[in-house]
Protein backbone atom coordinates (compact mmCIF):
# COMPACT_ATOMS: atom_id res chain seq x y z
CA UNK A 1 0.00 0.00 0.00
CA UNK A 2 1.66 3.44 -0.82
CA UNK A 3 1.49 5.94 1.80
CA UNK A 4 2.28 9.91 0.90
CA UNK A 5 3.81 11.21 4.02
CA UNK A 6 3.79 14.94 4.23
CA UNK A 7 7.65 15.09 5.11
CA UNK A 8 8.97 13.26 1.98
CA UNK A 9 6.52 15.07 -0.60
CA UNK A 10 8.82 17.62 -2.18
CA UNK A 11 12.24 15.74 -2.63
CA UNK A 12 12.85 13.67 -5.92
CA UNK A 13 10.76 10.40 -6.12
CA UNK A 14 13.99 8.67 -6.24
CA UNK A 15 15.02 9.75 -2.59
CA UNK A 16 11.91 9.56 -1.17
CA UNK A 17 11.69 6.02 -1.99
CA UNK A 18 15.37 5.76 -1.05
CA UNK A 19 14.55 6.78 2.62
CA UNK A 20 11.26 5.00 2.89
CA UNK A 21 13.34 1.93 2.16
CA UNK A 22 15.33 2.72 5.41
CA UNK A 23 13.18 2.40 7.83
CA UNK A 24 12.51 -0.78 9.65
CA UNK A 25 8.96 -2.11 9.58
CA UNK A 26 7.12 -2.99 12.41
CA UNK A 27 3.76 -4.25 13.16
CA UNK A 28 1.50 -3.48 16.69
CA UNK A 29 -1.44 -3.93 18.38
CA UNK A 30 -3.84 -1.86 19.58
CA UNK A 31 -3.18 -0.82 23.30
CA UNK A 32 0.64 -0.39 22.49
CA UNK A 33 2.25 2.52 23.65
CA UNK A 34 4.92 3.43 21.67
CA UNK A 35 6.41 6.41 23.26
CA UNK A 36 6.19 7.92 26.66
CA UNK A 37 6.42 11.30 27.64
CA UNK A 38 9.45 12.30 29.00
CA UNK A 39 11.57 9.33 28.11
CA UNK A 40 14.63 10.32 25.83
CA UNK A 41 14.21 9.92 21.96
CA UNK A 42 15.31 7.07 20.44
CA UNK A 43 13.28 6.46 17.29
CA UNK A 44 11.60 8.74 14.56
CA UNK A 45 8.18 6.77 13.39
CA UNK A 46 5.88 7.03 10.48
CA UNK A 47 2.74 5.33 10.13
CA UNK A 48 1.77 3.30 7.38
CA UNK A 49 -1.52 1.98 8.52
CA UNK A 50 -3.60 2.42 11.71
CA UNK A 51 -4.47 5.08 13.89
CA UNK A 52 -2.81 6.37 16.93
CA UNK A 53 -3.42 8.79 19.88
CA UNK A 54 -1.47 11.65 21.01
CA UNK A 55 -1.85 12.49 24.61
CA UNK A 56 -0.39 13.45 28.05
CA UNK A 57 -1.61 12.20 31.16
CA UNK A 58 -1.66 13.49 34.83
CA UNK A 59 -0.47 11.16 37.90
CA UNK A 60 -3.98 10.15 38.78
CA UNK A 61 -4.15 8.98 34.86
CA UNK A 62 -6.33 11.47 33.41
CA UNK A 63 -5.51 11.98 29.62
CA UNK A 64 -5.86 14.93 27.58
CA UNK A 65 -5.47 13.61 24.02
CA UNK A 66 -3.28 16.48 21.96
CA UNK A 67 -3.79 14.57 18.27
CA UNK A 68 -4.65 12.14 15.96
CA UNK A 69 -2.28 10.29 13.87
CA UNK A 70 -3.08 7.86 10.59
CA UNK A 71 -1.34 7.05 7.77
CA UNK A 72 0.99 9.75 6.35
CA UNK A 73 1.91 10.97 9.78
CA UNK A 74 5.08 11.46 11.59
CA UNK A 75 5.41 11.36 15.18
CA UNK A 76 8.73 12.37 17.33
CA UNK A 77 9.95 14.73 15.23
CA UNK A 78 10.63 17.61 17.78
CA UNK A 79 12.89 15.33 19.92
CA UNK A 80 15.22 15.06 17.01
CA UNK A 81 15.44 18.70 16.41
CA UNK A 82 16.09 19.80 20.14
CA UNK A 83 17.68 16.67 21.25
CA UNK A 84 14.90 16.88 24.07
CA UNK A 85 12.69 14.14 26.17
CA UNK A 86 9.23 13.17 24.46
CA UNK A 87 6.66 15.74 24.91
CA UNK A 88 3.32 13.53 24.49
CA UNK A 89 3.19 9.85 24.91
CA UNK A 90 1.69 8.42 21.57
CA UNK A 91 -0.65 5.13 22.01
CA UNK A 92 -2.00 2.25 19.04
CA UNK A 93 -5.93 2.80 19.11
CA UNK A 94 -6.09 0.39 16.30
CA UNK A 95 -2.97 -3.06 14.83
CA UNK A 96 -0.87 -0.50 13.25
CA UNK A 97 2.00 -0.72 10.30
CA UNK A 98 4.49 1.58 11.27
CA UNK A 99 8.15 2.05 10.07
CA UNK A 100 10.96 3.93 12.12
CA UNK A 101 14.47 4.99 11.91
CA UNK A 102 16.99 5.98 14.63
CA UNK A 103 17.35 9.88 15.95
CA UNK A 104 20.46 10.03 15.11
CA UNK A 105 20.12 8.67 12.17
CA UNK A 106 17.42 11.10 10.92
CA UNK A 107 19.18 13.86 12.53
CA UNK A 108 21.88 13.14 9.50
CA UNK A 109 19.58 12.53 6.52
CA UNK A 110 17.49 15.75 7.27
CA UNK A 111 20.70 17.75 7.59
CA UNK A 112 21.43 16.51 4.07
CA UNK A 113 18.28 17.30 2.40
CA UNK A 114 17.11 20.67 3.26
CA UNK A 115 13.38 20.27 1.90
CA UNK A 116 12.59 17.78 3.90
CA UNK A 117 13.77 19.88 6.86
CA UNK A 118 11.39 22.94 5.71
CA UNK A 119 8.40 20.38 5.86
CA UNK A 120 9.59 19.37 9.62
CA UNK A 121 9.38 22.71 10.48
CA UNK A 122 5.69 23.64 8.40
CA UNK A 123 4.19 20.83 10.38
CA UNK A 124 5.59 21.92 13.60
CA UNK A 125 4.20 25.56 12.94
CA UNK A 126 1.02 24.55 11.95
CA UNK A 127 1.08 22.00 14.99
CA UNK A 128 1.67 25.01 17.41
CA UNK A 129 -0.74 27.02 16.15
CA UNK A 130 -3.18 24.10 17.03
CA UNK A 131 -1.98 24.00 20.22
CA UNK A 132 -2.33 27.92 20.83
CA UNK A 133 -6.53 28.08 20.24
CA UNK A 134 -7.02 24.84 21.93
CA UNK A 135 -4.83 26.91 24.92
CA UNK A 136 -6.96 29.79 24.24
CA UNK A 137 -10.49 27.41 24.28
CA UNK A 138 -9.66 26.11 27.61
CA UNK A 139 -8.72 29.22 29.03
CA UNK A 140 -11.68 31.01 27.60
CA UNK A 141 -14.62 29.09 26.80
CA UNK A 142 -17.12 27.28 28.87
CA UNK A 143 -17.42 23.35 28.26
CA UNK A 144 -20.39 23.69 25.85
CA UNK A 145 -18.49 26.05 23.99
CA UNK A 146 -15.55 23.58 23.44
CA UNK A 147 -17.68 21.16 22.96
CA UNK A 148 -19.33 22.73 19.85
CA UNK A 149 -15.88 23.67 18.83
CA UNK A 150 -15.06 20.47 18.77
CA UNK A 151 -17.84 18.90 16.68
CA UNK A 152 -17.36 21.61 13.88
CA UNK A 153 -13.80 19.91 13.67
CA UNK A 154 -14.69 16.41 13.74
CA UNK A 155 -17.44 17.32 10.99
CA UNK A 156 -14.46 19.76 8.78
CA UNK A 157 -12.18 16.51 8.68
CA UNK A 158 -14.96 14.12 7.48
CA UNK A 159 -15.63 16.91 4.93
CA UNK A 160 -19.81 17.13 6.12
CA UNK A 161 -20.24 20.68 7.76
CA UNK A 162 -23.58 20.71 7.24
CA UNK A 163 -26.88 20.32 8.62
CA UNK A 164 -27.92 16.42 8.36
CA UNK A 165 -24.26 15.85 8.58
CA UNK A 166 -23.96 12.78 10.84
CA UNK A 167 -20.83 11.51 12.96
CA UNK A 168 -21.26 7.92 13.10
CA UNK A 169 -19.18 6.58 14.74
CA UNK A 170 -18.80 9.58 16.87
CA UNK A 171 -16.57 10.12 19.40
CA UNK A 172 -17.53 8.77 22.78
CA UNK A 173 -18.25 11.33 26.02
CA UNK A 174 -14.98 10.30 27.17
CA UNK A 175 -13.22 10.65 24.12
CA UNK A 176 -14.43 14.38 23.85
CA UNK A 177 -13.90 14.95 27.39
CA UNK A 178 -10.23 14.07 27.05
CA UNK A 179 -9.71 15.92 23.64
CA UNK A 180 -11.27 19.52 25.41
CA UNK A 181 -10.00 18.91 28.82
CA UNK A 182 -13.95 18.40 30.79
CA UNK A 183 -15.63 15.47 32.66
CA UNK A 184 -17.99 12.91 30.71
CA UNK A 185 -20.80 14.55 33.16
CA UNK A 186 -19.85 17.75 31.84
CA UNK A 187 -20.34 16.22 27.98
CA UNK A 188 -23.25 14.53 28.61
CA UNK A 189 -24.60 17.95 29.89
CA UNK A 190 -23.67 20.13 27.26
CA UNK A 191 -25.10 17.45 24.44
CA UNK A 192 -27.96 17.14 26.43
CA UNK A 193 -28.63 20.89 26.23
CA UNK A 194 -27.72 21.42 22.40
CA UNK A 195 -30.22 18.73 21.65
CA UNK A 196 -33.00 20.31 23.58
CA UNK A 197 -32.19 23.05 21.62
CA UNK A 198 -32.55 21.76 18.52
CA UNK A 199 -29.14 22.01 17.37
CA UNK A 200 -28.13 17.96 17.27
CA UNK A 201 -29.96 14.73 18.30
CA UNK A 202 -27.46 12.06 19.96
CA UNK A 203 -27.78 8.13 19.73
CA UNK A 204 -25.97 4.92 20.28
CA UNK A 205 -22.23 6.33 19.06
CA UNK A 206 -24.45 8.68 16.61
CA UNK A 207 -24.40 13.10 16.44
CA UNK A 208 -26.80 14.06 13.98
CA UNK A 209 -26.62 17.88 13.43
CA UNK A 210 -29.47 19.37 12.22
CA UNK A 211 -28.60 23.40 12.44
CA UNK A 212 -25.15 24.07 12.15
CA UNK A 213 -25.20 27.50 11.80
CA UNK A 214 -25.94 27.75 15.58
CA UNK A 215 -23.50 24.51 16.33
CA UNK A 216 -20.53 26.85 15.06
CA UNK A 217 -22.08 30.35 16.60
CA UNK A 218 -23.63 29.29 19.57
CA UNK A 219 -27.23 29.36 21.12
Amino acid sequence: MFVEFSLLKNLAPQDARAFVARLARMSTRAGTVMTNRGERPDYLYFVFKGKLTAFVASRQGREIILDRLEPGDVFGELSVLDGGSRVRSVRCETNCDLGRIPTEEFDRWLRAHPVAMREVTIALAGRMRDMSDRLFEFAFHDVETRVRHFLVRCLIQQGSLHNGAVLDPAPSHLTIANCIGANREAISRALSRLARAGVLTTGRQRIEVLDVHLLETGL
